[in-house]
């Protein structure tokens, strides 16, 4: 009788673990940020599924601030990646919309046009590099993995032309109401860093978890 209980608790550890693998597997295919609609469908192609990182551009980028819900208290800028804690200030909270950037990412500055003067100094990224939204609580990322639940945050348009993109900060909305944007910002001279597709992490979630059942069953 003890040996048969013994022998039920396994199983069920098992079929939890088996559960719990698929559970994730699943997720990883499901989760997706609420699409975000293309705000300029004749310049822009629709908001691409990435990680959240690109290849900075050259000397002579442009930045721009098109929309901030939040002017007067927010800062826009970008962070190389793996290095998450140095964030580079692009647009700060003295920046009114409609105003404009240079960034030249071979000599590390930005120079704002307003103040007609470098508004960051920064050493060349040699990885690629992500954005960020700080709101005066809290602040957002483009990559998924360092926001709050791993939510995607960012909606992120390629120019139809050139390599320039519309970021749109914007909260997770949900399908019956949908996102609310925080920030709008258009970078020239940026691409976007390829990436497996979701169902290609799934299958590969799925086989790793294939794999542990069967050693969970040895």
């Amino acid at each position: 009788m003890f040996n048969l209980a013994i022998g039920k608790l396994t199983n069920a550890k098992k079929s939890l673990a088996w559960i719990s693998a698929l559970g994730f597997a699943a997720f990883a295919q499901t989760a997706a940020s609420v699409p975000f609609p293309n705000p300029l469908p004749a310049l822009l192609l629709e908001d691409i599924d990435g990680d959240g990182y690109y290849q900075a551009g050259g000397i002579g980028e442009v930045a721009l601030e098109i929309f901030d819900a939040a002017e007067g208290a927010s800062e826009f800028g970008f962070y190389e990646q793996g290095n998450a804690g140095t964030l580079i200030s692009i647009f700060d909270t003295a920046d009114a919309v409609g105003n404009a950037a240079i960034i030249n990412f071979a000599a590390g500055f930005v120079f704002d046009f307003e103040l007609a003067a470098a508004q960051s100094l920064f050493t060349t990224p040699t990885n690629p590099i992500g954005f960020y939204l700080k709101l005066p609580n809290l602040t957002l990322y483009s990559d998924p993995t360092l926001n709050p639940a791993g939510l995607d945050f960012l909606a992120a348009h390629p120019a139809i032309a050139g390599t320039s993109f519309d970021l749109l900060f914007r909260s997770a909305g949900t399908q019956a109401v949908g996102p609310v944007l925080f920030s709008w910002h258009r970078i020239t001279g940026i691409t976007g860093v390829p990436v497996p597709t979701p169902s290609s992490i799934a299958l590969m979630m799925l086989g790793l978890a294939v794999m542990g059942r069967r050693k969970l069953l040895k």
